[in-house]
Formats: C-alpha cells, structure tokens, sequence
C-alpha cells in the first residue's frame, strides 16, 4: 500500500494568489553575521537582537516573553545532526523519539506525534502541515551549517504569527549567503545504518550580491522491534537549495531562497480494509513525499531608521491531495480541497519612561475553518538595570482546526458480534469544530550575571 502527496497544480497556482494578497508589512531588518557569545560583555549579552517575539529586531533585555537563543556556536559544539536533537537544548520543550523517521515535540507539555500547538518557522515561513496543524521533523531538513540561531519562545505568540502559535513558537533563522562563501562538504556516519552527507558552494555576485547551492542526503536505518525483527521504520532523504541575497541600494535588500525536498520511509500501522469488511491487518507502509518552496523578502530602511520588510512565499508542501488504494479504510470527504487564509497585523511600542516600555498589538485573521479570528497581546517591559528585566504580558491565542478534524473519515476497527454478524467503530470529523482560544498571563525575570550564567524566570496562568 502506498500513499502520495502530490499538489494539484490548479489548486498550487490558488495558493500562491492567496498568498501574494495576503502578504503584509512588518517592522523588521535582515539578519547580522553572529559573534562568539563568549566574547561579549555583561551589556552586549543582555542586548543580543532577537526578532521573533514582535517580527523586528529588539534587545533580549526588552522582550516580554520567555525567550530563548541556541546559537551557530551552540549548535556546532552540541554534536546534534538534526534540528530535533538541537532543539533538546532549549529549556521548557520537550523532544522525544517515536521511530526512525518520527519525533515529537513540543512545549509546556500537550507533546505527541502531531503535536499541534506549537508554530515551527524557518526564516518566518510556517512549515506546519495544514492535514494536521502538526510538523513532520523528517521533512524539516536545514543545514546545520547554515543555521544562524533558534529563537524559542515559550507561551503564545498568535499576536504575531498568527494561529497555531499557542504554546509557543520555534523559529529557525538562516544565515545570509554573504556568510556562507567557499566551498563546504560534510559526512558523518552511525552504528544506526545512519549516514548523512552536505555539499555546499557559495561565491559573490557582482559587487552587492551573493549565492549559495548545496545538497544534502541523509540515510537512516530500520531500528529493532521488540520481539527481535527489523521494524519497517527507516528512511532517507534528497534535499537542494538556493539562498541569494542583494544589496540594490544602502537603504534597500532582497532575499531570494528556495527548496527541494524528496523523502522515502516506512512505517507500521493497523488497517481496515472497507472493501473486504471486517477484514484488518497489521501491515507495513510505503510513504514518500515531494515538496518544495519559494520565498521572496524585501527590506528597505526608512529615512527616520525604522526598517520595512515584506515577505511573500509559496510552498508546496502547504497545498496537498491524497490518493489512497481502494479498500484502504482512511479518506477525506471532500478529497481535495484549497484553503485561503487572510491576516492583518498591526502592534505598537510605546516608551514610557527610559527604562519602561509598553507594547500592544493584534492579529486579526479569516481562515476557511472557523471565519474571523482575533489574537490581542500586551506586554510591559521594566529594564531595572543592564543586567535585571522585570516583564509581564496578557495574550489570547487560537489554534484553528485542521483538515483531519474536519474531514477525516476513517474506519478504525471491527469487531463481532452476536449472530455472526460484526460491528465497525468509524471515526469522523465534524466541519462544525470551532477553534480552541487559549487565555495567557505571565510574568517573568531576567538576569545576566556573568558570561557563563543567566537566569530566566517566568509564571504563567493560563485559561482555555
């Protein structure tokens, strides 16, 4: 039995409309080359730019959130070969290893295979899969290299991102292709049949320009079930892209970047076959996906200083089909289907005195699920020393539905009874679902002591 996702390109072309009109200004500047924290002073680490928590770059010690940084330097001494594994580092999410191709993650608990409330970005392109609102890590391949930091938030971020962003929000920034240049290649190997292989080449472009390719493999083998056999659970994966970046003019900068993605792997699941009722079987699944996206930013620096950003991208991994075998008890009723998605962002920094600032903002959005939604945040900022920030913040946060709670179908067991006869326990969605609203408060400390420790502090009450 095998299942694909294909894109229909009809549908494709929709989406990438949809998302050219929904494309929106943000206060925002391109990325910096990172330095050696362990060379900053006790200041400079308290003012280290982060640009998650309100989609511009702001010091660490001014952000009302519960923030955490994991940088190149964090990466490159943590040993990990794949972002899941990075992402053990950062306090408060928590990762774990289902099989071979499979991890769940998540933050502030509610983890699962398709954990649902957590918003994962990479370079503020929304990698979750609309089937499910939740993200599948072995299709969220960036070079290690290549990554500039993680920025994680703990607690709601829907005021910005929008939803899905309830418990917290992972997002994966990329270095500029002007800190990449020269030629790169990588292997590594495993006791686990894993192998994994980076080639990378970057160079200038005329005098404001530059580029980088690469390609990259990764093998991993089939682990051991628990009777002694070899489960069906291995996987590999193809995957190239482009990043380039241009200096058209001193106030003005585009990014242009894209991938292509091919992964094959296996699993083990338990199938109702609809044609040959009550016929079900323990089998072994073939599952291959094709995806590939595009984005597009653009950054111009106001004459005041303040910066402009927009940013347009499609992915094809965001509009998919799904073709099942007959017999094979799981469907979607209607098969295909395209969903738009409308937002409008709108925040404001407000000082007021030198070391107390104010910030209060909305994301105000239209999906195709539930209509019109809303997501209000305000956030106060007390900076009493270069070294202490006192914070605390009031938020709301949805996560819509997804395509599985609305219109899956699919038969999940049988079983006798009297008279020969047998029973079907089928599950259904309900296109009716409204969204899940998640009321935060919290407060939180932090504090610098010296290069090697920091403290954060954070107390949260939350209401659903």
């Amino acid at each position: 039995m095998r299942f694909m996702s294909r894109p229909p390109y009809g549908a494709a072309l929709r989406a990438l409309i949809i998302l050219v009109l929904g494309g929106g200004a943000a206060i925002s500047s391109p990325p910096k080359s990172p330095r050696d924290l362990t060379q900053f002073s006790l200041e400079d680490l308290m003012n280290v730019q982060v640009t998650s928590v309100s989609k511009k770059e702001q010091k660490l010690a001014k952000t009302g959130a519960a923030i955490f940084v994991i940088t190149q330097e964090d990466i490159r001494r943590s040993g990990a070969t794949t972002i899941p594994e990075v992402l053990r580092m950062a306090p408060g999410v928590q990762v774990a290893q289902i099989d071979a191709n499979t991890t769940a993650i998540s933050i502030r608990g509610f983890n699962g295979r398709l954990a649902d409330k957590v918003l994962v970005l990479i370079d503020g392109r929304a990698v979750y899969t609309p089937t499910t609102s939740g993200v599948y890590w072995d299709q969220q391949d960036v070079p290690l290299e290549d990554i500039e930091r993680i920025e994680v938030i703990r607690g709601p971020g829907g005021t910005v991102w929008g939803a899905n962003a309830v418990n917290g929000v992972i997002n994966i920034i990329t270095k500029t292709s002007q800190a990449t240049l020269g030629g790169l290649v990588s292997t590594s190997g495993g006791t686990q049949q894993a192998a994994r292989g980076l080639a990378r080449y970057g160079a200038k472009i005329g005098r404001g320009g530059a580029y980088r390719v690469f390609g990259n493999y990764s093998n991993m083998g089939n682990l051991t079930a628990s009777d002694g056999s070899r489960a069906a659970d291995g996987w590999h994966m193809l995957h190239g892209g482009f990043r380039s970046d241009w200096e058209l003019s001193p106030r003005d900068s585009v990014t242009v970047q894209g991938d292509l993605l091919r992964t094959g792997e296996g699993q083990t699941i338990d199938v109702v076959f609809s044609n040959a009722l009550p016929l079900q079987a323990t089998i072994n699944e073939i599952v291959t996906v094709d995806a590939g996206d595009i984005l597009g930013r653009w950054n111009h620096v106001l004459s005041n200083g303040s910066d402009l950003s927009l940013q347009i991208y499609f992915d094809r991994y965001r509009v998919t089909s799904d073709d099942h075998l007959p017999g094979f008890g799981k469907t979607y009723v209607p098969l295909g289907r395209t969903n738009s998605l409308f937002n409008a962002f709108v925040q404001d920094e407000i000082r007021v005195t030198n070391s107390l600032w104010l910030t209060l903002g909305s994301k105000f959005e239209r999906n195709a699920y539930t209509g019109f939604e809303y997501e209000p945040s305000a956030q106060l900022v007390w900076t009493a020393t270069n070294r202490h920030t006192f914070w605390a913040s009031a938020a709301r946060a949805i996560k819509q539905p997804s395509r599985e709670q609305s219109d899956l179908r699919i038969d999940l067991a049988t079983f006798p009874v009297a008279g020969g006869s047998f029973g079907l326990v089928q599950l259904t969605g309900d296109p009716n679902l409204a969204s899940e609203g998640l009321r935060d408060f919290e407060a939180g400390y932090r504090a610098q002591a010296n290069q090697r420790f920091s403290l954060s502090l954070a107390f949260v009450v939350v209401r659903f």
